[in-house]
């Protein structure tokens, strides 16, 4: 059944003994992971099936057959999905070592996140006893705020994170930061000293909806810090961090966009961010990261110029953004991003050939 549904086996590995192990210490992918179009329903009997579990598994073929009837008859099915943390508290049991280090890792950047929430909780009472107070209050909200970011970027980007299994902790992680964010927002939303700090959870919310969440919930995110951040460097056109930052919210609309096939919303939005990002390569040539965003919004546009038909100007824009990162890498930048930018730029040359 699985086979069927995904056009692959549940479990894959170079020979046997590694299939078996991967039988014994991991859960399979999720059907809908791998075919977004298998119904739910089914994912669930698929997943029964498979549960390492004998007893929450069909006790006989009878009993697989009949749910699928119910399924095939549009009739509620029998089997019922293994809920979150159940599928996470089984992961850590068969890989103690792992689960223990992100457990670590996750207790101490929630034990940071608690006291920066419970100082700002402290110092807001006092708020209007003193301007002192008021101060250490907002010394208070960015330190908390800090520290959502660090517990946001371990979420996404822990290695721990991405292994077989873990999806449901990463998501349920993502989601948690998620409410921290909307909460920032909901407190400071008035306030005009907090405008670079709103601006930037209104991104970050919109980089986890894009993880967990659908493209319009992330676009809508994106479209608010967008907004925020265009009144912040018409104030300021000089400040490199305010228009860097809406460079990056304008590529990830960009990207958005492109994967909705919105074409022409995406090419507008990637050259607002490449007309900001060349401005800071060509205003600050000692800040060698401004010249490598620059050459991923080159990339971009070639992937989408490629998408819409047009070869040629894709090909131009994606070894334009080559030739920057060459530059880089020539003068001795070294920085592991670019290497995996250069990596990435060969291969998209490559469908452009």
């Amino acid at each position: 059944l699985y086979h069927m549904l995904t056009g692959r086996a549940p479990f894959q590995a170079a020979n046997l003994a590694s299939t078996l192990k991967h039988v014994i210490e991991q859960e399979p992918v999720a059907p809908r992971e791998l075919n977004p179009s298998v119904d739910r329903d089914l994912e669930i009997i698929c997943l029964k099936c498979l549960d390492k579990q004998p007893p929450r598994r069909y006790a006989t073929a009878e009993m697989l057959a009949d749910d699928l009837r119910r399924y095939l008859d549009n009739e509620p099915i029998q089997a019922r999905p293994i809920r979150r943390w159940e599928r996470i508290w089984r992961w850590s049991q068969r890989n103690p070592v792992t689960a223990g280090a992100i457990t670590s890792a996750l207790t101490f950047l929630l034990i940071a996140l608690a006291a920066a929430t419970v100082g700002y909780v402290e110092t807001s009472a006092s708020l209007a006893v003193a301007k002192q107070a008021q101060e250490e209050s907002e010394q208070s909200f960015r330190e908390m705020r800090r520290a959502v970011d660090r517990f946001f970027t371990q979420a996404r980007e822990h290695e721990l994170l991405d292994q077989p299994g873990m999806q449901p902790l990463r998501q349920a992680l993502l989601e948690e930061a998620v409410q921290y964010y909307q909460k920032f927002l909901t407190q400071r939303a008035a306030d005009p000293a907090f405008r670079d700090e709103l601006a930037l959870a209104h991104f970050r919310v919109g980089r986890i909806n894009e993880l967990i969440a659908t493209s319009d919930e992330a676009l809508q995110a994106y479209e608010r810090a967008r907004a925020l951040q265009e009144q912040l460097v018409a104030e300021e056109p000089e400040n490199r961090e305010r228009s860097a930052a809406l460079g990056d919210t304008l590529n990830r609309i960009g990207r958005v966009r492109h994967g909705q096939q919105d074409f022409d919303g995406a090419s507008s939005a990637y050259h607002k961010a490449l007309a900001l990002r060349q401005r800071l390569a060509a205003n600050n040539a000692e800040h060698n990261e401004y010249q490598r965003r620059s050459a991923n919004t080159h990339m971009n546009i070639g992937l989408l110029e490629r998408d819409r038909g047009n070869l040629t100007d894709a090909r131009r824009e994606l070894e334009t953004a080559h030739a920057i990162r060459s530059r880089l890498s020539e003068s001795g930048y070294r920085d592991a991003e670019l290497g995996q930018d250069i990596a990435m730029g060969h291969f998209n040359l490559a469908t452009v050939a």
